[in-house]
Parts: C-alpha cells; structure tokens; sequence
C-alpha cells in the first residue's frame, strides 16, 4: 500500500515542511492574492539560486533551536527597560548623590578618577617595592630565592 492522496510522503527521520508541500499546495505569484515582494526570510536560511539552500541539510530540530535562540537574542517586543530596586536606597545611592553634589562636571571626574589611580598605582608599587627588596626579615634573616632544585628539609 502506497501513501494515499492525503498524505504527504514522509522520508527519512526529519521532516521539512517547505520541501513536503505538494503541487496543489503551491501558490505562483501570480495567483498570489497580495504579491507584497519577495518571500520572507523565516530561518534566516535564503540564499542565493547560486548557492545551494543550506537548510536542507540542517535538522529540523537543529533549526527550531536556532531560530530560538536567535528570537531570544534579539530580546521582547517591545523592548521594556528592566529596572533594579535596591535594598537600601539611601546607602546604595550615596556615591552618585555625593559626585553630582561635589564634582559636578565631567571634566573634574575624569581629573578624580585620574588622581584615584594614581594613588592606587602608588600604594601597589610601595608595598611591591617592600615585599620584593626586602634585605632582613626581623627573626628570620636575609630571604633567598626559591629555585626548583632548592631542599629546605
């Protein structure tokens, strides 16, 4: 028993619905009742009469994935602005309150931000500077370099 007129042959284990459609079921653009212009770009998959439609040889499982993902990615529509409450407001928000009362303009936030770095670079390199010329450790004598062949044992 063959597959009846109803329906549609089924080959192999995925199944593309633009591939099983029959000849009843297509429409030319002629017969097309609104011919808005080129037909759309579900998959993303189009291409070209050049190069081979490479969703043919993409799962359809694989396909429905992607296309998720790729709805996921571009976010809702509409897009809402997601806004976090915090705890506790007063203290959360007291840095930005004390720059927009104190250092107003860009200019003096960059100049701050510069001056912070500086005086975190100076700190870092001072306790660098200490930890590695250290000439006598009090109670344990002048340090020596560990190498890979050094015994302390």
């Amino acid at each position: 028993m063959g597959p009846s007129s109803s329906e549609q042959p089924h080959s192999g284990r995925y199944h593309d619905d633009a591939a099983s459609t029959t000849s009843e079921d297509t429409v030319t653009p002629a017969q097309s009742p609104t011919n808005a212009g080129p037909p759309s770009d579900e998959d993303g998959l189009l291409t070209s009469s050049r190069k081979p439609r490479i969703a043919q040889f993409v799962p359809v499982p694989v396909r429905r994935v992607w296309k998720a993902v790729v709805r996921w990615v571009k976010g809702p529509r509409p897009p809402r602005p997601y806004r976090i409450e915090p705890f506790f407001p007063q203290i959360q928000t007291a840095p930005i309150r004390l720059l927009d009362r104190y250092v107003p303009k860009r200019r003096h936030r960059i100049l701050l931000l510069v001056v912070f770095y500086f005086f975190w670079l100076l700190s870092f390199a001072s306790v660098l500077h200490k930890s590695a010329f250290a000439s006598d450790v009090p109670g344990y004598g002048s340090p020596t370099r560990i190498g890979c062949g050094s015994r302390y044992w």
